[in-house]
């Protein structure tokens, strides 16, 4: 079992969404929003008010 935090697609293409993230934009780009803010990054970023 898997102490990571899951988030589902929907909270994190809104947390992403105040990152920048928009499903047009170009793959790179997208991908770089994505990989830096994995669902741990995002549990502990909105725990510290972000």
């Amino acid at each position: 079992m898997s102490n990571e935090p899951t988030l589902t697609q929907e909270q994190r293409e809104a947390f992403w969404r105040l990152h920048g993230w928009r499903p047009n934009l170009p793959d790179n780009k997208r991908r770089e929003i994505e990989q830096y803010w994995t669902d741990p990054e995002i549990v502990e970023a909105e725990a510290l008010g972000f």
